[in-house]
């Protein structure tokens, strides 16, 4: 097809593919941009490189920066190339003033990059916070996140995630309480709680994962639960606080203990709240007091109170040679 004037030409073999984006016919678009990007498959890191320095001059060339269809498919290439160098490039393709379609196309661009090698996701984190406030979610604040969620979130981002909790898109909530968990903190474990025990189910199962991945949120945790006497709420809390082990100190073990017998003694619900506690964090002190107050109960021919304690190590990884033998012994008491 007649042009009007020459296309910027782009040095080495990429010319021919770069200068068909100008075709009028999208298909020719699409497909050229399609073979770019197959190709890059192929190519070493110094040639992914050479292509990149390609399409970034390709780029600006005036004819370039006035298309906004060229402008889209470069970009496509550029996130292809999935080089972390290129992040500062697309960045600045993502700003309000900025043409729609250019914008979804340099946030997709920057989803695809590999950031596993960078040091430091701080400046490109401060980018992207911003758009999350935005109206337009399928084409920026959900883009936005996809790359968000491969970027590490320090503490230094602490007050931005305690903000963006109060955002309107629920999706942002939720990467905002997610990352929380990485941040930590005494307002973080405060809000990631909160989220825990509440009532939306999908924010609960994000703080549950945020508080289980970081074991500095054991006291805060371990505080609510002293505090809570809402069975289905101290659940909550017990099933974060069995995934900590290690992370809780012998204190708060025996008092779990304590509370787990004196339930168990007066038949009470709520004892296998910390029965499970224990099984998980300190299984050996578990069995050691159960089995011992098994026997004691036996000697006070306890018997029915006796088998109920017993029967909680039948469990296969509490259960040994010596418990199985005593609570056969309570059944054979309770059978008369």
């Amino acid at each position: 097809r007649p042009r009007r004037g020459p296309a910027p030409r782009a040095p080495g073999p990429a010319t021919a593919l770069l200068n068909s984006l100008f075709d009028e016919d999208a298909e020719v678009v699409k497909q050229a941009t399609a073979v770019v990007k197959e190709k890059i498959e192929e190519m070493s890191a110094e040639e992914r490189k050479k292509l990149g320095e390609t399409v970034l001059k390709f780029m600006s060339g005036a004819r370039v920066r006035k298309s906004k269809t060229v402008t889209v498919s470069c970009l496509r290439i550029l996130g292809a190339l999935k080089d972390p160098g290129m992040a500062g490039v697309l960045l600045e393709q993502t700003g309000r003033k900025v043409a729609p379609p250019i914008r979804a196309a340099a946030l997709l661009a920057l989803a695809n990059i590999d950031y596993s090698q960078m040091k430091n996701h701080a400046p490109i984190c401060r980018k992207l916070f911003p758009l999350l406030g935005e109206d337009d979610y399928a084409d920026v604040v959900a883009n936005a996140l996809t790359v968000l969620w491969k970027l590490e979130i320090g503490k230094e981002h602490g007050k931005e995630m305690l903000k963006l909790l109060k955002g309107q898109h629920h999706a942002v909530r939720m990467f905002a309480l997610k990352s929380l968990g990485s941040v930590g903190g005494k307002d973080a474990a405060a809000k990631l709680i909160a989220a825990l025990v509440g009532d939306d189910h999908k924010m609960h199962e994000m703080a549950a994962s945020a508080l289980r991945g970081n074991q500095q949120f054991a006291p805060a945790v371990i505080r609510e639960l002293r505090d809570v006497r809402d069975i289905p709420r101290a659940w909550k809390l017990a099933n974060v606080l069995k995934s900590y082990r290690n992370a809780i100190d012998k204190a708060t073990l025996k008092t779990f203990l304590a509370k787990c017998l004196k339930l168990l003694d007066g038949n009470e619900g709520g004892f296998q709240i910390y029965f499970e506690i224990l099984r998980s964090a300190a299984p050996d002190l578990l069995r050691e007091n159960l089995l011992r107050r098994g026997r004691d109960l036996l000697r006070r021919k306890k018997f029915d109170a006796a088998q109920r304690a017993l029967a909680l190590l039948e469990r296969e990884d509490l259960a040994t040679a010596e418990t199985e033998y005593t609570l056969a012994l309570a059944e054979l008491k309770l059978a008369g």
